[in-house]
């Protein structure tokens, strides 16, 4: 219909079909249809954005992320062998608690994004030649259960005044609202 409607209104006066009243108001029904579609996707795509980002965040929601423990040394390339344990004993050490094992899913550093301002999808690991030497990449725990998790999360303020902290693991959407 439509390569019709352009025949048809490019061929002028000579007396030719020229559009009807009838065909304009079709056009203008069809285009506003047409926002109305381009509206209704765009609200189920911001709807859907949120959804997403609150599923990722609730992915999260048993893991902390500990900033400021030095890397240790190393042969480049490898993987810091003794971190689970060094990192139990630091918390169970400044926080007073008597974590084990048992108590921790997965933990290893993360690499820092290309920004500077985050870090990397969990799976990732530091190398040392993307970091700059003065702020070590945070260390990623998933506990095995949210209350141990809570536990440690609500004694971070015991490290104030150390060069170490404790933070949620949030996604890069709920990270800029803070």
């Amino acid at each position: 219909m439509r390569d019709r409607l352009k025949n048809d209104y490019n061929k002028g006066e000579e007396g030719e079909s020229i559009l009807s009243l009838a065909e304009k108001v079709e056009l203008i029904k069809e285009n506003s249809n047409l926002k109305d579609m381009v509206r209704n996707l765009t609200n189920k795509t911001e709807l859907l954005t949120e959804n997403i980002d609150d599923l990722e965040q609730y992915s999260k929601g048993m893991n902390l992320l500990i900033h400021g423990i030095p890397v240790a040394a190393q042969t480049p390339g490898s993987v810091e062998s003794d971190l689970d344990s060094r990192i139990i004993t630091f918390i169970n050490s400044n926080l007073g608690t008597t974590l084990t094992d048992l108590d921790v899913n997965i933990m290893h550093r993360l690499a820092k994004s290309s920004s500077g301002n985050g870090s990397l999808a969990s799976g990732q690991s530091a190398t040392n030649s993307q970091l700059p030497a003065s702020k070590p990449p945070p260390i990623l725990i998933q506990f095995t259960s949210k209350k141990i998790r809570n536990l440690i999360l609500n004694k971070r303020k015991l490290l104030k005044g150390k060069r170490v902290s404790i933070t949620e693991q949030l996604t890069p959407k709920k990270a800029l609202l803070l």
